[in-house]
């Protein structure tokens, strides 16, 4: 891990174990995607931003995982859906433990890296 990655995680190492395993995950799917570590959040791009790692704001520790895709999800798996803009939704999942980043969640994931690159696509036209 890089020494912004391990900053960004100083103050909860629980999080940090959980996010190189994200990190795994996704890199072993995905390996051109790069990382843009921020203050509040570690991006995933490929080229566009596709997930979004951060730290859960209230109790419950661990990692907020962060997703776009252009409808929305139902699931009692998600801690909150927003709808920023028109066909937009960012779905969050809050991650206490390592067996919750399973198939399914890397599904949304993967659902999410499509959906940018398709945009990507559609915008070179």
């Amino acid at each position: 891990m890089t020494d912004d990655i391990l900053f960004f995680f100083d103050r909860e190492p629980p999080g940090l174990a959980l996010f190189e395993l994200l990190f795994e995950q996704t890199m072993a799917r995905w390996p051109s995607s790069t990382l843009r570590v921020q203050k509040t959040q570690i991006t995933f791009s490929d080229p566009r931003g596709y997930l979004f790692a951060s730290r859960p704001r209230r109790r419950g520790g661990g990692l907020m995982v962060s997703f776009g895709l252009s409808a929305p999800l139902e699931s009692p798996r998600l801690f909150a859906v927003a709808n920023p803009a028109p066909g937009r939704y960012t779905h969050h999942v809050q991650v206490r433990d390592s067996s919750e980043l399973d198939d399914e969640l890397m599904r949304w994931i993967s659902w999410s890296h499509d959906d940018m690159a398709a945009r990507q696509r559609r915008e070179r036209k």
